[in-house]
């Protein structure tokens, strides 16, 4: 079984857990949400994921088993 991993915040701590993320066995990143889309869009492209704008988008997918919150501590 793969876990389905969702990211939230596209950017430098975004790149960095799916970076991390697809080097682990049973670990898939699926979706990765940002505010700017073109941001999620161009780091999902480069782990085969999905993008979208927001949390709640991310989560009406359907398409992850646990989500990563990679934002600045105050969002």
């Amino acid at each position: 079984m793969t876990l389905r991993l969702g990211i939230v915040g596209a950017g430098v701590m975004g790149a960095k857990v799916a970076s991390v993320a697809e080097r682990i066995d049973g670990v898939s990143v699926a979706t990765i949400a940002d505010p700017n889309l073109a941001r999620a869009e161009r780091l999902a492209a480069d782990h085969g994921a999905r993008a979208c704008s927001s949390l709640t988008e991310l989560v009406a997918l359907g398409d992850v088993d646990a989500v990563y919150v990679a934002v600045p501590h105050g969002l």
